[in-house]
């Protein structure tokens, strides 16, 4: 029997998704109206508020280009989401000294993101981008140093102890994996370290490396060029979802010459991007039929844990002897005066 609480909870629940529902909707009204093109218009809505036909020819477009993760919402639109907001918290940001202050500031950021995550479905690719930035939240009010991996280990662990049927989603494995490189391969450390092009590159190299087999198990395809599509298509939308929250701000300030300006200036940039990938699919075509089984997958995964092992312990090794020689080179001579 379920206890008062529970039934609550669940009432309150029920009640924050019918008021997030009632948001979406009144957004997506506002952006109809906003003034983009048909083709801006359907890819808008799956940038920012999850709306999106998969059956649709832009849909097959981008999943033929190995870009289709862009249009399910997830840390990248967050992360974007995040940048936004911080262009209105930096300038408070400099002005807060007491403690209370600041965890209050931090407090409100999370609301905002949480909310946003509502009014966008609670996909469980966001609730996993959520999590993440609500841990390093925390982290950095009360100043623990943590790597993007701890970070990413307590927000998958609290997720699934909160909702052990997540494991089965599709998206939250997807993202899950994805961000795991990053933590994980992403992190180490190479000769080229400190320039964008190539974390960039590392970046979707191990994406795509860590989330193959879950998309050739379930989807049963493989782009053979998305590293590359990926990598400008991601630059691409985050600036295209900057200006996207620009013009869902506009539109609820009342600012019409602003979001005219926006809503023609997004509408061109998209167009650009689906030519673009038009002619990308017309030369190089997805390999289909590549089908794998759970155990193609677990030995897959298994062999990346195990390079990964053998790099980080090679990594720290030469660490340790870097520090030696450094230790070494500091000490004074003895036999000097």
């Amino acid at each position: 029997m379920p206890t008062t609480f529970t039934v609550c909870l669940r009432n309150f629940a029920d009640l924050l998704q019918s008021k997030a529902a009632g948001v979406s909707d009144f957004l997506a009204g506002k952006l109809c109206a906003s003034g983009l093109s048909d083709e801006a218009l359907e890819q808008v809505l799956a940038l920012t508020l999850g709306i999106r036909d998969t059956r649709s020819a832009t849909m097959t477009l981008f999943r033929e280009a190995g870009v289709s993760h862009v249009m399910a919402l997830s840390g990248l639109h967050l992360t974007v989401f995040c940048l936004f907001l911080a262009l209105f918290v930096y300038p408070v940001r400099r002005v807060m000294g007491p403690f209370w202050l600041r965890l209050a500031m931090m407090l409100l950021v999370v609301a905002l993101v949480w909310g946003y995550v509502l009014v966008a479905g609670c996909p469980m690719s966001m609730v996993r981008a959520a999590a993440m930035f609500s841990v390093a939240i925390a982290g950095a009010l009360f100043y623990w140093r943590m790597t993007l991996l701890q970070v990413w280990t307590l927000a998958v662990m609290l997720i699934l102890t909160l909702s052990p049927r997540s494991l089965t989603d599709v998206g939250f494995q997807l993202s899950s994996m994805a961000t795991l490189g990053i933590a994980t391969f992403g992190a180490l450390k190479s000769r080229w370290e400190g320039n964008v092009l190539w974390m960039w590159l590392r970046i979707g190299f191990w994406c795509q490396v860590f989330t193959l087999p879950l998309v050739a198990h379930y989807f049963g395809t493989f782009v053979p060029h998305a590293v590359f599509t990926s990598l400008f298509v991601s630059s691409y939308t985050t600036v295209v979802l900057l200006f996207c929250f620009a013009l869902l701000a506009a539109l609820l300030a009342g600012f019409t010459p602003l979001s005219s300006f926006l809503a023609l200036s997004i509408s061109g940039l998209l167009d650009f991007q689906t030519m673009l990938l038009k002619h990308v699919t017309a030369v190089v075509s997805p390999v289909s039929g590549l089908r794998f089984s759970w155990w193609c997958v677990f030995l897959y995964y298994a062999s990346l844990a195990s390079l990964y092992l053998y790099l980080y312990a090679g990594e720290r090794e030469r660490g340790r002897h870097v520090n030696a020689s450094e230790e070494l080179t500091e000490r004074p001579d003895p036999l000097q005066p």
